[in-house]
C-alpha cells in the first residue's frame, strides 16, 4: 500500500471517530437531570431513571398493574423523545426542585426520590416487575 492511501485511510479513520465521539456528547443528558424521578400528580404512577447516557420510565398504567420500564431517546444535553404514552420531545427544565418535562402542549412534573421507590406503592409494597426486586 502507498504512502497517500495509508495517509487518505487515516484521515477517514480520523473523521470517524471525530464524528462518533460528537454523536456521544448529544447523547448525554446534563447531569443536574441525573437521578431517581417521580411524577407529583398521585394520578400518574411513574417514575424515571436518568443517567447520563440513558433515561428509562417506568409506569403501570399500560399493563394492568405490572411495572414496565420503556427507553427514550436522549436528543440533546435537555432535550429527550419519548416513543411512548403521549409520544413527544420534551424540554428538561429544573424549577426549584422539580424537574420539568416540557412539550409544546403540555408538562409534568417530577420530584426526586431515591432507586428504591421505583415502582412502590403506597403501602410499601411493590408493583410486580419492579426493577429494584427483582
Amino acid at each position: 500500500m502507498n504512502l497517500f492511501k495509508i495517509i487518505f485511510i487515516l484521515s477517514l479513520l480520523s473523521g470517524c471517530s471525530s464524528q462518533q465521539s460528537m454523536v456521544s456528547l448529544e447523547s448525554r443528558v446534563e447531569h443536574k437531570f441525573i437521578g431517581y424521578w417521580v411524577n407529583v400528580n398521585p394520578n400518574y404512577n411513574n417514575w424515571w431513571v436518568i443517567q447520563e447516557d440513558s433515561i428509562v420510565n417506568y409506569g403501570i398504567a399500560l399493563t394492568k398493574g405490572v411495572c414496565t420500564g420503556e427507553k427514550a431517546k436522549i436528543v440533546g444535553p435537555s432535550k429527550i423523545n419519548v416513543p411512548f404514552g403521549n409520544k413527544a420531545v420534551a424540554d428538561l427544565v429544573i424549577y426549584e426542585d422539580l424537574l420539568i418535562f416540557k412539550t409544546p402542549n403540555d408538562f409534568a412534573a417530577h420530584k426526586r426520590v431515591n432507586k428504591n421507590d421505583i415502582c412502590r406503592k403506597t403501602n410499601g409494597k411493590y408493583y410486580p416487575g419492579a426493577p429494584n426486586t427483582l
